[in-house]
């Protein structure tokens, strides 16, 4: 096999010259184990990644918030040495500047997707669907933000709940809310609980709030408050209640349970439910004086 010109020179620093003599039989092993380290050493300072200086400096640069140096600099990478082990994550960088610093979103989208066509299986490469997806809907893109997240969800192998609760979200923005519901409900149908669960249990009840099944949406609410008494998502449920009674004609009810959240001591909702109390009352007064009214101009 071919000997590469630094691994041979090496070899020759560290082999005996024969020149007409048998070598000794009783080389030593150190000495042996000595060269192979030697050797070792050698080829892997051979093999280091020539665009590992230019890649530093741009992350130097980067951290000192000299963007647009640094873009240039992982340019350089990408143009000197595309096969590069640190191409991909160049490529994803000038992407990641133009996204979170320079608010060029068109710019963050085109190294996006350059990221994409040339390093698709880089470890970079789901952090770039990821940030597009994101991009997406921020601009309110939200067939198109769907579409990544459902990419994003074939290629995971971990953290899949969380994208498949982002799709959620992206058909609640589409006012798709069937989709939505479907999309929540996968998440339950494994019976694990993770960190998600309390909120899509009040998920599933504000798409059925949205749509007007008040009846259904306090079910939903229910479980979260019963499941998670003491999570955010319990105390936005309990007033998601309140709102629900409210508005399937039952305001007395919601109004002794915005008087529960008010009573609880650091409920993240006591001025919304406080709000919601004062607004009620004040229509059921208005509705109480229009009869008395009525009967007085009868007289």
């Amino acid at each position: 096999m071919p000997v590469s010109p630094c691994a041979e020179t090496m070899f020759h620093k560290v082999t005996p010259r024969r020149k007409n003599k048998r070598w000794p039989d009783a080389i030593s092993g150190a000495a042996l184990l000595l060269a192979f380290f030697i050797i070792s050493a050698a080829l892997l300072g051979c093999s280091a990644d020539p665009a590992e200086q230019i890649f530093n400096k741009a992350e130097k640069s980067l951290g000192l918030g000299s963007h647009l140096e640094a873009i240039s600099q992982y340019s350089y990478v990408l143009g000197k040495y595309p096969a590069s082990q640190l191409a991909p994550m160049s490529q994803y960088r000038i992407a990641y500047i133009y996204n979170r610093h320079l608010n060029d979103k068109k710019k963050a989208l085109e190294a996006y997707s350059t990221l994409l066509l040339m390093y698709p299986a880089s470890a970079t490469a789901q952090d770039a669907i990821s940030d597009m997806a994101a991009i997406y809907s921020q601009a309110n893109d939200h067939t198109k933000a769907i579409e990544f997240y459902q990419r994003l969800l074939k290629e995971r192998r971990e953290g899949k709940d969380e994208v498949q609760y982002l799709i959620a979200m992206e058909y609640i923005f589409l006012n798709d809310f069937k989709q939505a519901r479907i999309e929540l409900m996968e998440l339950l149908k494994s019976g694990a609980r993770t960190n998600l669960t309390p909120n899509v249990y009040v998920q599933i009840a504000n798409v059925y709030y949205i749509e007007g099944q008040h009846n259904e949406a306090i079910e939903w609410y229910g479980k979260a408050i019963s499941g998670f008494p003491d999570t955010d998502a319990g105390s936005e449920a309990r007033l998601g209640v309140a709102r629900s009674l409210n508005e399937s004609g039952r305001p007395l009810e919601s109004l002794e349970a915005l008087k529960a959240i008010e009573s609880q001591a650091g409920h993240k909702n006591k001025e919304s439910a406080r709000a919601l109390a004062e607004t009620i009352e004040k229509r059921l007064s208005e509705e109480k004086r229009l009869p008395e009214a009525a009967k007085g101009h009868r007289r």
